[in-house]
């Protein structure tokens, strides 16, 4: 399975590091692909632009995993 990738509006994250609030929205309504949190708008990003971030970043999307920075 794919590792699900979102925007949050600051950073390319994946769901173990997206942040509490975002995490809760995604428990509350698992289908949306597009949230509203205090810190704005976080969207899932679609097959598409997942390709070019790959072709772009590698294939560690999530800057927090890339990073290997704990959470």
């Amino acid at each position: 399975m794919t590792k699900a990738i979102w925007w949050d509006g600051n950073s390319v994250t994946c769901v173990a590091h997206m942040g509490f609030t975002l995490k809760c929205e995604l428990e509350a309504h698992p289908r949306r692909k597009k949230h509203v949190t205090t810190f704005g708008e976080a969207y899932l990003i679609p097959d598409y632009e997942r390709f070019e971030l790959v072709n772009l970043m590698g294939e560690e999307l999530c800057e927090t995993c890339a990073e290997k920075v704990d959470a």
